[in-house]
């Protein structure tokens, strides 16, 4: 539970036993040509006659989300709205795009949009789509020379690194292809051979993106020469870039979770600096900005950490994006008072459930521990059980086994490369990793492993349990007018 992990955290900060580190917020404005604006403009009427229209909101919602992130690039946004040109109407319901579209993947990207599209086309205007197509052509006619927002990173980037050349930045650019495209283009300007690339597409088989990926993290971590890694949201999942030293977002999502996750990968235990800096590239006095207002003074992301607050602050982030459709901009910019209180409440309630795990954690914490800590085959049922699930996610061959003087049983060699049905979060999966599960040998063989809690490969298995589906169990409901038996497998 992540409620319990960083309250757990507040109070070894408290008792000075670590030290917290301080979000920093830095806001690089540019001005929009009249281009954009129109383009932006455009877009914004479009969404307001489907709103008027009475467009279900399971609809307007998401397709409003994927169109204000559109914006972020001309390109994006004309081929978002072609979409909806080219999509025909349909009654078909797939609740999954409707309720569960903060989660869909790159993978599914495509079909999500032009599903919200062919729902939209039954009460869409045919007149606000071919303007708003006529105006993101025209903006996006003008090249990249001429994308002030592009030219505002790449300037961002020339200062930041000329000033500070072994820093390292990690760019996000979350909607699908920026980064790509981004990638492209700075590489241009930088070298390819500075940048390093962690996005969705890298591969049509997910197996060798995942491979691409790791070597590309261990050249950013590893290699003086590479200073920046563009990443879209598969590189705040999960990852732990501790060692970079600030944030870039060239796009804002409507999601306070994805945000957080972001910072997240910064913002870790054993991170040298204390400062984790987010830099925010967005045209000045827009709704974009007004946005990042909301996360900065309403909702204090860049305070502390909302980790475990996302889902209760569900309601509020949906009563943004409502308003990023009303005409009056002022809306957004004096919504973050009551988001404030909002968080307060809901941070106040968090604080009294945090009570209520400590007094149990507290009751059972010194039992657990000694019974666990005391029982030599707890060793050996988690020897067995580990090793049975490295087999089964990984090839013929994954596991060897070595003997010692003292020592006929217990030392295991794991070749983490041979894992092939998950995704091991590991930096360096090219070697094999020779230890043991039990404690007697491992305080008598020093020069080995111990597969426990803080080793890396056990700690990296533990957490795709969690992640995968692989070995996991699901409950499933089926619903039917006449059953006598009922077989659950």
């Amino acid at each position: 539970n992540r409620r319990i992990l960083r309250n757990r955290r507040e109070k070894l900060i408290e008792a000075e036993q670590l030290d917290r580190t301080k979000r920093i917020l830095n806001i690089i404005n540019y001005e929009q040509d009249q281009y954009e604006l129109n383009a932006i403009a455009s877009m914004e009427r479009l969404l307001l006659s489907l709103q008027r229209a009475k467009l279900d909101d399971a609809i307007l919602i998401p397709l409003t989300i994927q169109l204000f992130q559109a914006i972020i690039d001309p390109w994006a946004l004309l081929e978002t709205l072609k979409i909806g040109q080219e999509i025909q109407a349909t009654d078909k319901t797939i609740k999954e795009y409707e309720e569960l579209y903060d989660l869909i993947s790159y993978e599914d990207w495509d079909d999500q949009v032009t599903y919200l599209w062919s729902k939209a086309k039954k009460v869409l205007d045919p007149e606000f789509l071919q303007q708003a197509i006529k105006s993101a052509e025209e903006w996006y006619e003008l090249g990249d020379s001429d994308n002030n927002r592009l030219l505002c990173l790449i300037k961002l980037l020339e200062d930041k690194h000329s000033a500070n050349p072994n820093d390292k930045f990690i760019l996000f650019a979350g909607y699908p292809q920026i980064a790509s495209y981004l990638f492209d283009i700075l590489s241009k300007y930088f070298g390819q051979q500075s940048i390093s690339r962690f996005y969705s597409g890298l591969h049509e088989d997910l197996t060798i993106e995942r491979k691409i990926k790791e070597n590309e993290v261990r050249k950013f971590e590893k290699q003086k020469k590479i200073w920046l890694l563009v990443c879209d949201e598969t590189g705040g999942e999960g990852r732990n870039f501790q060692f970079a030293t600030e944030i870039i977002h060239y796009d804002i999502p409507l999601h306070v979770a994805k945000i957080e996750q972001r910072i997240g990968r910064l913002d870790r235990l054993g991170r040298k600096s204390l400062d984790v800096v987010s830099n925010f590239i967005v045209p000045k006095g827009s709704k974009e900005e007004a946005w990042l207002n909301c996360l900065s003074q309403g909702i204090g992301i860049f305070d502390q950490s909302i980790s475990g607050l996302e889902f209760a602050l569900r309601d509020v982030e949906l009563n943004i994006v409502r308003n990023f459709l009303s005409d009056d901009d002022q809306i957004l910019w004096n919504m973050p008072l009551a988001i404030k209180n909002r968080v307060r409440e809901e941070r106040s309630l968090d604080e009294s459930q945090n009570q209520i795990d400590e007094a149990s954690f507290e009751r059972t914490r010194a039992e657990k521990f000694r019974r666990v800590q005391s029982l030599v085959e707890k060793d050996r049922d988690l020897e067995k059980t580990f090793k049975e699930y490295f087999s089964a996610v990984s090839s013929k061959g994954s596991i060897k086994y070595h003997s010692h003087d003292d020592y006929l049983e217990g030392i295991i060699e794991f070749h983490p490369e041979d894992v092939r049905q998950i995704h091991l979060d590991l930096l360096d999966k090219s070697k094999s990793i020779i230890g043991t599960f039990r404690r007697e040998i491992a305080q008598n063989i020093p020069e080995l492993k111990f597969f426990s809690v803080g080793n890396d490969l056990f700690d990296a298995i533990c957490k795709s349990l969690f992640i995968e589906s692989m070995g996991r169990t699901y409950a499933i409901e089926c619903i039917a007018d006449s059953v006598n038996q009922c077989i659950a497998i």
